[in-house]
């Protein structure tokens, strides 16, 4: 493939716009603004970062609700005697949480030796067979003591 010298200079010797053209000299625009990325790679364009008035707001809808919370939870189980369903599930979630997986009440070794995690693994797939563990609880149990193994061997 050949290369045609007079094509390319005459394309950079056409008439361009005036929004095209890039100024050969620095103008006292281009020094106030230059062209392109004007802050350096990682570096903040605004360094104190943004105005904390978002915080604020926060914080004042925070006083000010805090400031109504009896009334607001007395009108909330008003609705909710009265038959309100979002306010009764509302107010069962605040007496009554999703309950959480219960703490597990198991004696394992000291994991210092193959032969401890595997005691510790046949202790729990006995009480996961007896139905003392649920499979959740299991796979919990066991991933700990896989971490465990790792970081000590």
């Amino acid at each position: 493939m050949t290369f045609n010298r007079d094509i390319v200079e005459d394309r950079a010797a056409s008439p361009q716009s005036a929004e095209q053209q890039i100024p050969s000299e620095p103008t006292a625009e281009n020094e106030t603004r230059p062209r392109g990325r004007p802050w350096v790679r990682g570096q903040s364009g605004n360094p104190a970062g943004r105005p904390s008035r978002a915080h604020q707001a926060a914080i004042v809808a925070e006083a000010l609700i805090g400031r109504k919370t009896v009334p607001l939870t007395n009108k909330l189980i008003e609705l909710a005697l009265s038959g309100d369903r979002i306010a009764l599930r509302l107010c069962l979630d605040r007496i009554a949480p999703a309950r959480r997986e219960l703490p597990v009440d198991l004696e394992f070794p000291k994991i210092e030796s193959r032969a401890d995690l595997k005691a510790a693994l046949t202790t729990i797939a006995e009480t996961a067979a007896s139905g003392s563990l649920t499979t959740s609880q299991c796979q919990t149990l066991t991933r700990m003591f896989g971490l465990q193994w790792r970081a000590i061997w």
